[in-house]
């Protein structure tokens, strides 16, 4: 008998999008082929602390893991950076036992910014996803449109602050080089959390200072009118992309905010098909490939584009570690193709394994 590869799902995480990477998690676990994987659950509560997630609780208990908090009768886990088994339970002293990949489904700041894509490099485990550079670069939005440029793909025009310089930002400066309306994001954060619409000086103000409490680094965008398409891409060498999807928000929404998108279910319309002509979409998957590339991302990424009437092109952003909760795009654009969850799952742990190769090949001494 084949043995099971063991696959760590690590899930939550200090981040305003805890409760998404708590869905995703969920699914990965429900999905994940038993005949070829052992499962161990690692989750992250609000407040960092790592802890080992009991099986038949998560399945019994689904409300209980929503959101992680900390529960002072677990110690949680311990890392020893230079052993081949570097996890431990605190509470049992015993460790996780070899991990062949880890699976982090891991959102936002401390998930999806290169931190634990550093650890996971530190203890030489594979894992699914983009490597450290891919995933600092693409977490940031300013340097994601900076090298967006060199590599000569267009996205929306736009303006950056820091916090330092929060006393220069004025309403009439911003609206002069981008418009009305605009857009105002953190540039580090997912899931439209900390996102407004700006139409009036009064909306500028209340969502500067809203959207400082997520990020020290704000970025003011135009507002682009045009379809809203999403494309799932794989691969590490030889990559993929799916037909693209398109986001159709209800009208009683400004644009496609964290309400619309995880809490009303008739926030927004899901097409996949996107409504392109066949030149148009073939566009976009050319253009979602380039990026991901100019991009350094590896394994996985969902590339968001806007097409405007004219057939322009315009990349919006790039997410390494994109949403597995049962209505998130990444999923459902490969079922479009053929290709099942659990299959999808695989393909992953697959691309993990292989990256790894590339790693180990490389001399550590001199």
């Amino acid at each position: 008998m084949k043995k099971l590869k063991n696959i760590a799902i690590l899930m939550g995480g200090k981040s305003s999008e805890h409760e998404i990477s708590m869905i995703s998690g969920r699914n990965i676990f429900e999905n994940i082929d038993r005949t070829l994987y052992n499962t161990i659950l690692i989750g992250i509560d609000i407040n960092g602390r790592w802890v080992l997630i009991d099986q038949k609780d998560f399945i019994q208990s689904p409300n209980r893991y929503k959101t992680l908090k900390s529960d002072n009768t677990k110690k949680g886990i311990s890392i020893n950076l230079g052993s081949d088994q570097p996890f431990f339970d605190q509470d049992s002293n015993m460790s996780l036992g070899k991990i062949d990949v880890i699976f982090p489904v891991l959102h936002g700041s401390y998930g999806e910014d290169g931190s634990v894509q550093g650890l996971f490099r530190l203890v030489n485990i594979p894992y699914v996803g983009c490597d450290i550079v891919g995933s600092a670069i693409n977490i940031d939005k300013e340097i994601m449109k900076k090298i967006l440029k060199e590599a000569k793909i267009k996205s929306a025009k736009y303006i950056a602050f820091h916090i330092n310089d929060r006393h220069k930002i004025t309403f009439e400066y911003v609206s002069k080089k981008l418009g009305l309306p605009l857009i105002l994001k953190p540039s580090s954060c997912g899931s439209s959390v900390g996102v407004h619409k700006v139409n009036s000086k009064d909306e500028f103000e209340k969502a500067l200072s809203d959207t400082f409490l997520y990020d020290n680094k704000i970025l003011f965008e135009e507002f682009v009118i045009g379809q809203e398409v999403e494309c799932a891409v794989m691969g590490n060498n030889k990559i993929k992309a799916t037909t693209p999807g398109e986001v159709i928000t209800n009208k009683k929404y400004n644009f496609y905010d964290y309400e619309a998108k995880y809490m009303d279910p008739n926030g927004a319309e899901i097409l996949i098909p996107a409504k392109l002509d066949v030149k148009i979409t073939n566009k976009v998957r050319k253009h979602s490939i380039k990026a991901y590339k100019a991009l350094y991302a590896q394994g996985l990424s969902r590339v968001d584009s806007f097409v405007k009437k004219d057939g322009t092109v315009l990349l919006n952003e790039i997410n390494t570690l994109p949403g597995f909760t049962s209505i998130s795009m990444f999923p459902k654009l490969w079922g479009y193709e053929g290709i099942s969850y659990s299959v999808l799952i695989k393909k992953l742990i697959d691309l993990a394994i292989d990256r790894q190769k590339y790693y180990d090949r490389l001399k550590t001494t001199f």
